[in-house]
């Protein structure tokens, strides 16, 4: 498969990098099935992407949105956790911002 700059997939692609199998969740982060932590890929970093329906050019599925969505409610979910707040509310924020945007993409995509 062809090699991409990783700044060019769009949240959600699947793709290979250093050796390992990736997934990018935001613009600069991805994660690996043996790490739990997300890490820091350059934008130029040369990737392969796996999936052959995500690469860059080609018009994004329902799908990709709907896992980036998820990808971001959990690490959001993870900063939230940290922070001196009152977790109670900021989950129930935090899925009814997913909730909401969840309708928006469903809602464009028909």
């Amino acid at each position: 498969m062809p090699e991409h700059r990783f700044g060019e997939l769009p949240p959600g692609t699947g793709f290979r990098w250093r050796g390992q199998t990736w997934t990018k969740t935001s613009p600069l982060l991805a994660r690996s099935g043996e790490t739990a932590e997300p890490v820091l890929v350059p934008r130029s970093a040369r990737v392969v992407c796996l999936e052959p329906g995500q690469e860059p050019g080609t018009p994004r599925t329902l799908q990709l949105p709907l896992t980036a969505l998820e990808a971001l409610q959990q690490e959001l979910a993870a900063l939230v956790e940290a922070l001196p707040l009152e977790p109670d509310l900021t989950r129930d924020t935090l899925e009814t911002m997913r909730h909401h945007f969840h309708d928006l993409i469903t809602q464009n995509d028909t």
